[in-house]
Formats: structure tokens, C-alpha cells, sequence
């Protein structure tokens, strides 16, 4: 436990809650992911919910492999290429067995889990081994970038200007960093949303609610089965008018060739 309580790691949890809710948003922005989650709901507006199962996988993905700092190995095998393989094939029997896209599910749960091992190997590390064992099985070596873009995260609850306002900066850095990438994601699932929904601009819709308001002032005071406006448009209005109403009427027989001349003779 005392190993815990001292080292110091790279990003905190909250800098890869946000990578892995960001990767579960662009996920969402194609058109199979997309289309799936809004089948299952088919009431669905073109504003989705910030929260969807993708986006809880996702998150849970990103923060799971520092569950080793339970079992005193942080940054060992929970970090490595081995322990993606594991994520990517049971991910692709999740996705099989819930229905979803079995390809797009899969990229997105082992970006999310691998997002977690890239920040990790551009954050800062003060403990030994430096770095983290990345490649294993295949190696057991430790591997750093030593760019130190995200600053350690340090769990000496004991020093309390360490424990919290240099950890307050440690996050603040993160959120900097991440949170611009995490509206970007979040944009672009929007906007995919619209175009999937094949969305009005907003001067049309305008117009579409200026139209039903003409609509109720015409037809006050009448009865529901003699409105003037069919689907939300006003009633049209002068010749316009006419030619719709005599379009209902049946059309006039033709006679043989040459009758209306002999009617007109008599």
C-alpha cells in the first residue's frame, strides 16, 4: 500500500474519463454506429443524449487499465499491447451479441482502452521503472516519450499542497489540453445527427411555423373537416385557388371526333 500511497503517475482519471468519452462521441458520428443506436430508438430527436451504452463502455474502457494499482503492478501488463488484444476480442463478442456493429464497436473500445496507454506514455513519470511496458508480451521493456505533456499525478495524501493543488494543476492542464478535443467530438456527432435526420435549416423551419400559424387564423370558428390547410400550409390563395379546387372534380368524357362541332350546328 505504500507503493500507492507515492507514486506518481501520468494523467489522472479525470483527463481519461474525457479521451474516453470523446472517442465514444466521434464513434458515434458514423453512419453505422449512428444508425443502430437511433433504430433502437425510434422516438430518437436530433439531439442524442450526452450519455449513451457507447459512451459508458467507452469511459469505463478508458479508466480501466489503472485498476493494477491495486495489485501493485501499475503499469505492467494493464498497459501493453497484450491487454488491447484481450479488450479488442471480447469487444467484437459484445458488439456480436448486443446486436451493434461488430467492426465500428470494436475500433471504438480499443481506442478508448488504447487511449488510455498513449497518454499515459506522453504523461510525465516520477517512479522507476520510468515509463510503462508497453509492448508486452512480446517484451518487457519500459517505454516513455519523455515529452511530459500531462504532469504526474501525485497520491501523497499526507503533503497536502502536493496532494491537492498540485494535483488541481495537473488537472486543469488536462482538461486544457483535452476538453477542446472533446467538443470537437461532440460537434461532429451532432452534425452527424442532422444530416442523418435530414434536418430543415433554420429559415425553413421558420417559415414552416409561420405558414401553420396562418393556418389557425384561417380556420377559426371552423370545423376540423373543412380546414383550409392540408400538412401545415396556408390555403392558396386567387387562381392558385381555383385550378386546386377545380383539380378535384372529374374530368369531362370526350366525345367521338367531331361532336362538339355538330352540337354547335343545331
Amino acid at each position: 500500500m505504500a507503493e500507492i500511497a507515492t507514486v506518481h503517475s501520468m494523467p489522472s482519471p479525470v483527463g481519461h474519463l474525457l479521451a474516453g468519452v470523446t472517442t465514444a462521441w466521434v464513434a458515434e458520428a458514423l453512419p453505422s454506429l449512428r444508425h443502430r443506436f437511433d433504430a433502437a430508438r425510434p422516438s430518437a430527436s436530433a439531439a442524442a443524449p450526452a450519455v449513451t451504452p457507447l459512451v459508458l463502455l467507452c469511459a469505463a474502457l478508458a479508466l480501466a487499465p489503472d485498476v493494477d494499482i491495486l495489485f501493485s503492478s501499475h503499469r505492467t501488463a494493464a498497459h501493453s499491447v497484450g491487454a488491447l488484444g484481450l479488450v479488442l476480442a471480447a469487444a467484437a463478442l459484445a458488439a456480436r451479441w448486443r446486436g451493434w456493429p461488430v467492426l465500428a464497436t470494436t475500433l471504438a473500445c480499443g481506442i478508448a482502452f488504447g487511449g488510455h496507454v498513449f497518454l499515459d506514455w506522453l504523461g510525465q513519470d516520477g517512479t522507476t521503472p520510468i515509463g510503462l511496458m508497453a509492448l508486452w508480451p512480446f517484451t518487457d521493456a519500459y517505454y516513455i516519450s519523455g515529452t511530459d505533456l500531462f504532469a504526474g499525478v501525485s497520491r501523497r495524501y499526507w503533503k497536502l499542497d502536493e496532494f491537492i493543488l498540485g494535483n488541481a494543476r495537473t488537472i486543469i492542464r488536462e482538461v486544457a489540453i483535452l476538453l477542446p478535443v472533446a467538443v470537437l467530438g461532440w460537434i461532429l456527432r451532432a452534425r452527424s445527427r442532422r444530416l442523418g435526420h435530414g434536418l430543415r435549416p433554420p429559415g425553413s423551419s421558420l417559415r414552416l411555423r409561420s405558414g401553420q400559424e396562418s393556418c389557425r387564423a384561417t380556420n377559426t370558428g371552423r370545423s376540423p373537416s373543412h380546414s383550409s390547410c392540408r400538412g401545415g400550409q396556408p390555403p392558396p390563395s386567387g387562381a392558385a385557388a381555383g385550378r386546386a379546387d377545380t383539380s378535384d372534380r372529374p374530368a369531362r368524357r370526350a366525345g367521338p371526333p367531331g361532336w362538339r362541332g355538330r352540337r354547335r350546328g343545331r
